[in-house]
Formats: C-alpha cells, structure tokens, sequence
C-alpha cells in the first residue's frame, strides 16, 4: 500500500485515494509512514499536525511536510468548512487554521472514519474536499495529497455506502491484513523488544488466520485478534505483563486460551542443545515454542553452540530453517546466516534462494 501510494504522490496526480479494509489491520499506519518517507525524500520535516505548531509551519510553509489525521466522527461542519463571520458589511467563513497550513505546504490531509459519520452536513463537506481538493473556500496546496480510510459496514454498524458519483472520482483500495511474516518485519522496525513466541503462534496457525479474526457480528464488547492487538500483546509480554485477564482483554477471551496453552508448552532448548535428535520427537506446536526460544537464545558468541540442533532442524524440515531466521532480530540474522553457509555448503542454495524469494521480508 506504501508503494502504491508512493507511486501516486510522485506521478504528480492528486487523485484522492479511499482504504476501505477491517480494523486494526494497519491502514492508518501505512498512511502515517507514507507520509514520513516522502518528507524524508523530499527532505523536509515532518511534522505530524497540531494547531501549536501552525505558526511555525506558517512562517516558512517550505520546509515542512505536514500529516494531519483529522477523524471524521465527531466533526461538525464548521470543522471542514470554517466559522462564518461578518467581514465589512457581509458573511463571510473564516478560514480554520488547519486548513490554511495545508494550503501553504506540502503534506498528507488523512481523513479517518470516512464512512463511518452519520451526519450528511458532515459528510457532504468531507466529499468536497475528497473531490475538490477544497476546505471550505481554500484550496489544498498542490503537494497535498487527500487519503481516506474506513472500515466496511461489515466490520462497523457506523460505516454508509458512498454515492456513486464520489466513487467514480477517487481511488479506492481495499487493504488486506498483513502476512505473519509482514507483521514480524513491522514489529522489528519499530520494537527493539517484543515477544517472539507471539510470531510462532501466528505461524503456526496462519492456516487458521488468527492473525485477524473480526467478530461474527458489527457490535461487539469482546476484543478480537488484530495485527495491531497483537502487536500491543508482543509489547506488554516482553515487559513481563503476562496475565491471563490482559492477555484476554487484548485478543479476547477465546484466542487468549489458545496462545496461552501454546505458551504453557514446556520446551529446554538447553536440553535439546545436548541431546537435538529429540526435536524429532517433539509435537508441532512444541517445534514452533522450540524455534521462537533458539531464536531468542542465539547470539553470536554462541552460534556454534547450537549447531547440532540446527542441522537436526533442517533436516526435519527446510521450513524450520527458515523460521528460524524470521524469528530473529534482524542485527542478529545476517551473520547468523553467514555462519550457517560456513557451517554446512548445502544451506548455501537452501537460503540464497529463500532470501532471493522474499528479500522485503528479511531486512
């Protein structure tokens, strides 16, 4: 989605661009690091927008690249079109602040929950700026790009249809929930520490989908897997906040139980060290606890130290190998691969090919 959108902002076309996708899946994220990659591009500061900081940005519009997040549910019309004032004699809207900065400079006006607002005023105002770049009676400056987002009506009882016509004049994306394998590169570009067993459980069962299990009905009081609960789940275990009530009152209560017995499943990666023929003899799930705890365990002072246990584990399965490596930190994959190649030829075409394959995956 990134990619896209870099494509677009840098083709010099302004057409708006609507995400429609479930909750918690990473659409207002993506946008947010779309943002801040073109200001880096761009070199220009990014300043993600509040009003305290417009008249900085006002005073020399040139060197910023403003992401202002502007939720649509709670606006009134007077948000998006401006206040009226009598002005010599007549009425006329008094520009909002907001507006006036993305006028002057480049940026990315995001509007969340497009979709979801129940009131038309309110709407109708946010459809003029998606279809003429225009708030109130200012234009957008030409280095803006307008994105929305919003869930469908199948994951919110909020979220509407959309005319026919807005549809027909914009760009409209729907976002699939990230691989486990995308979501584990994410978390490493932005966690220096996470739970890693996190990552296994939704390998193990990314058959399943657990990754992302929406509710079966729009209303709901219970939590739910999302990349972004699990991600907050990865970041509280890490940190030591491992109760059965949190875990539950972050994927709900039903997958809390699942990840919980995955966990519980007792594994001595020190014993297997020793003695690694019995990974043979581990079940499933306990081969993935096994490969989430090697990751966590190697270093590269102690590499060697395990590497019966990983022929044992190539030969049981190249699979293994590969998980291995994603399970690691990413300082640590590099050389951890170079040893491998040292260790043994034959993993030589085993990796270079898997790393050829998903290159955006390992770094």
């Amino acid at each position: 989605m990134k990619e896209f959108l870099s494509k677009l902002y840098w083709s010099g076309r302004r057409t708006s661009v609507l995400l429609l996708g479930g909750a918690g899946i990473g659409k207002s994220t993506c946008v947010r690091e779309f943002a801040e990659e073109t200001a880096q591009k761009l070199g220009k500061e990014f300043i993600d927008y509040d009003d305290t900081q417009a008249e900085k940005i006002l005073e020399d519009p040139r060197r910023y690249f403003v992401f202002h997040n502007l939720p649509l549910v709670g606006c009134e019309p007077s948000d998006l079109v401006g206040i009226p004032r009598v002005v010599n004699g007549s009425v006329q809207y008094l520009p909002l602040t907001w507006a006036k900065v993305m006028s002057k400079t480049t940026g990315v006006l995001f509007l969340d929950d497009f979709l979801d607002t129940q009131r038309m005023d309110v709407m109708s105002a946010s459809y003029r700026i998606f279809l003429e770049r225009r708030v109130g009676y200012i234009y957008l400056n030409d280095g803006v790009q307008v994105v929305g987002a919003s869930n469908t009506p199948e994951f919110s009882t909020l979220s509407q249809m959309m005319p026919a016509p807005l549809a027909n004049r914009c760009i409209i994306i729907n976002v699939t929930c990230p691989t486990p394998e995308e979501w584990a590169r994410w978390m490493d570009s932005k966690y220096e520490e996470w739970d890693r067993r996190v990552f296994a459980f939704l390998k193990r069962f990314e058959d399943q989908g657990y990754i992302f299990v929406p509710p079966n009905k729009a209303e709901t009081l219970e939590e739910y897997p999302t990349p972004r609960s699990w991600t907050e789940l990865a970041v509280l275990l890490s940190k030591g906040i491992n109760s059965s009530e949190v875990i539950g009152g972050i994927i709900g209560k039903e997958m809390a139980q699942k990840f919980k017995a995955f966990c519980e499943l007792k594994v001595d990666i020190e014993e297997l060290a020793q003695e690694p023929q019995k990974f043979y003899q581990l079940s499933l799930d306990s081969k993935y606890i096994a490969i989430s705890m090697l990751a966590s365990a190697l270093s590269e002072k102690n590499f060697s130290k395990y590497d019966k246990l990983v022929k044992v584990m190539g030969s049981d399965s190249r699979e293994w190998l590969v998980l291995l490596l994603l399970s690691m930190k990413v300082d640590k994959r590099e050389k951890f691969i170079l040893h491998l190649t040292k260790l043994d030829q034959n993993y030589v075409s085993i990796l270079s090919k898997v790393i050829l394959q998903g290159r955006e995956i390992w770094w």
